[in-house]
């Protein structure tokens, strides 16, 4: 027998069994083989009873397989987004006879079916090369992705060990920032006031609707009940409009933002927009009445809305709420209508100005006033009415005392101070002095006309509507008769 290797040779002889002679059996080894051979060669003789036998060689070579190893092979913390090329050799760690395997000595597959009867591939999102690199697609999902692979000796197809490759996937990194406004009118509104996409990143690239998704949770992180408050408007795009006619005010929301390459892999930040008021003006407003017109009562002299804006509109009672403003009263001769803002002067009011501050509100926001002067001017006339009678007409006599009353009453709607009376007469005797005024009627505020001195011949206050009384005498002469027969 002959055994052939890279390493030694041996020679063995064996006896020949029966009447068979054996030749001898050797082991050689053979310096080119790539592999240790076992060759036999039995040779076998006789003796024949008659003629001659030659020797006969039966020869069988066995091969001796090298060793071969497989190692595991793993990789963390690749990026699924942006993908990897070569993020493992499948050759690392493999030998083949105690030399590193590659291409040229083995060959490299990945069975159907794992050594444990399982089914095996490479997964979806990995790319196994010719040289035995595995890379990661972009757009891989986030997981662990393994299989099973198998490699052969390339002289000894049989010559096999198998190992598993390992890639573990991860998800972007993902933030999300908080976005603000503020200053924004709720009367009118605004489109696109925010975009929460602002300042938001996946994978260090500028969030938008493509590469993540946007919603609104029911529950913020710390639980609390979330949702859009009304009066916003969260677009499909990611911006944030303010409704016409949304009152003053903050509304904060959270939302969240998951990658659409691995859905939860998510973050969350809080929008928030500040609402204002409209601004508001409130004008001052006067007017003058004729005094005839006060006396009967007018109607809707004037309008508090007038001059008023919301908005840098007309305020009316549609945007506007107008009412007296604290600490204010309406003096009685006028009436104040709050809800068409008219100001009526009341029937007999005198002459004077009559004035109220007011307050107009912005109807989406009643909290946000301003206050102004409302004024009616009832014009002055000026007007005494003077009525004179005689105790006694008919037929006096030398040295009767004929008294006269006089009677004057304010019948304009102005007060009249100083009132005073002079008398003339054709008779002979000096005429009468009008005195010791009185108040006969008091019609209007008690109290309102006074005298301080009635012992004079003047009055010193007559109020609008009263009445006062002088007194006058004259002593008929001898005289008025002689003359004036």
């Amino acid at each position: 027998m002959t055994i052939k290797s890279k390493k030694f040779s041996l020679s063995m002889k064996k006896a020949a069994l029966a009447s068979v002679a054996a030749t001898p059996l050797f082991m050689a080894l053979s310096p080119t083989a790539a592999h240790a051979q076992i060759i036999n060669t039995a040779t076998v003789t006789g003796t024949p009873d008659s003629g001659t036998l030659d020797p006969v060689e039966a020869v069988e070579t066995v091969t001796v397989a090298v060793p071969i190893v497989a190692a595991d092979d793993s990789i963390t913390g690749v990026n699924g987004a942006t993908g990897q090329t070569g993020a493992l050799d499948l050759f690392d760690g493999d030998t083949l006879d105690s030399l590193d395997a590659d291409a040229t000595n083995v060959t490299l597959t990945v069975p159907a079916t794992t050594t444990g009867g399982q089914p095996n591939a490479v997964p979806t999102g990995l790319t196994l090369n010719a040289d035995g690199t595995v890379d990661v697609d972009p757009g891989t999902p986030a997981g662990t992705y393994s299989f099973e692979y198998q490699i052969c000796e390339t002289a000894n197809p049989n010559n096999c060990a198998t190992a598993v490759a390992t890639v573990t996937v991860d998800p972007s990194p993902i933030v999300a920032a908080d976005d603000t406004v503020t200053g924004v009118n709720g009367a009118t509104g605004a489109t696109g006031v925010l975009d929460l996409f602002d300042g938001d990143t996946v994978n260090s690239v500028d969030a938008d609707a493509t590469n993540v998704v946007l919603t609104v949770p029911a529950t913020t992180t710390g639980g609390q009940p979330n949702s859009v408050p009304a009066g916003l408007t969260l677009n499909p795009n990611g911006t944030v409009d303010v409704d016409p006619g949304t009152p003053a005010g903050t509304y904060s929301f959270e939302y969240q933002i998951c990658e659409t390459l691995n859905p939860s892999n998510c973050t969350t930040a809080v929008a928030t927009v500040t609402v204002d008021s409209s601004p508001i003006v409130a004008a001052d407003d006067s007017t003058t009445v004729p005094a005839a017109d006060a006396t009967a009562g007018v109607a809707d002299v004037l309008n508090v809305f007038d001059g008023d804006t919301v908005n840098g509109a007309t305020a009316t009672t549609t945007n506007g709420i107008v009412s007296v403003a604290a600490g204010s009263t309406v003096p009685a001769e006028l009436t104040f209508d709050p809800t068409d803002g008219s100001i009526d002067v009341n029937p007999g009011t005198l002459a004077g100005d009559y004035s109220f501050e007011y307050q107009i509100c912005e109807t989406l926001n009643p909290a946000n006033c301003e206050e102004a002067i409302a004024t009616v001017t009832v014009a002055s006339a000026p007007s005494l009415q003077m009525t004179k009678e005689a105790d006694d007409t008919e037929f006096v006599t030398v040295g009767q005392v004929i008294t006269y009353t006089y009677t004057v009453t304010n019948n304009g709607n102005v007060t009249i101070r100083g009132v005073s009376i002079s008398d003339t007469h054709n008779a002979d005797g000096a005429a009468p002095t009008p005195t010791n005024p009185q108040l006969e009627t008091d019609n209007g505020t008690l109290g309102d006309s006074t005298d301080g001195n009635s012992s004079d011949d003047e009055w010193d206050v007559l109020a609008p509507g009263d009445v006062i009384r002088f007194t006058g005498t004259y002593t008929v002469q001898q005289a008025d008769i002689d003359n004036l027969q």
